[in-house]
């Protein structure tokens, strides 16, 4: 039985509607997750190493440090959270003395251990290099390592610096310990599934 023509054309438009309706809600779920999502995460491992003492172990100090003369380098590790593609990263650092030279970060092997690691026994400073940049005493300061992470369980560095001056950091036993800010996107976004439209 063919029905009247208003009650066909109601049915179309309704038709329509629903068609808009899942289309304008699956639109949003797919925004909300290609929105980016940022963790804060603190070293599971940190230590500082020095060529004046190349078998002394520093990895329960509450300080990082970094110095050209003599050599010292201060080395971190994170754990890497969830999974996604990183966008952004950024290694923040407190530190109570400040410089004008600041800082270089390098990557470099995972394979020491906090409490073992000596200057003698480090992990050698890989590229590519984030720099700081000149920054003032008893601040947090940051740099831009997006680019040194191709582990996505992992991140571990170095730090080291062209300054003659001592410069130090707190540690992850120091009351303001290191941080790696993470911005991640989703790996993949759901599919859109085809509305089929009743006639």
């Amino acid at each position: 039985m063919r029905l009247p023509s208003q009650q066909r054309r109601l049915r179309c438009w309704l038709a329509v509607a629903l068609a808009l309706v899942t289309v304008g809600v699956g639109g949003l779920v797919a925004i909300r997750l290609r929105q980016p999502m940022h963790a804060v995460v603190t070293p599971v491992a940190d230590a500082y190493v020095s060529t004046a003492h190349p078998d002394a172990n520093y990895g329960t100090e509450a300080t990082l440090r970094a110095d050209a003369t003599p050599k010292i380098r201060s080395y971190l590790r994170f754990r890497l959270p969830g999974s996604g593609r990183v966008i952004r990263a950024e290694l923040r650092l407190w530190s109570p003395t400040g410089d004008l030279a600041g800082y270089s970060v390098h990557p470099v092997s995972s394979r020491w251990v906090e409490r073992d690691i000596t200057s003698t026994s480090r992990p050698r400073a890989d590229t590519p290099v984030a720099r700081s940049g000149p920054f003032g005493p008893g601040s947090w300061t940051s740099v831009d390592v997006a680019r040194l992470i191709d582990d996505p369980h992992q991140l571990s560095v170095v730090v080291t610096t062209l300054s003659r001056h001592n410069i130090t950091f707190d540690s992850r036993e120091g009351p303001n310990r290191p941080q790696l800010v993470i911005w991640t996107k989703p790996a993949s976004t759901p599919s859109s599934m085809p509305l089929r439209l009743g006639r």
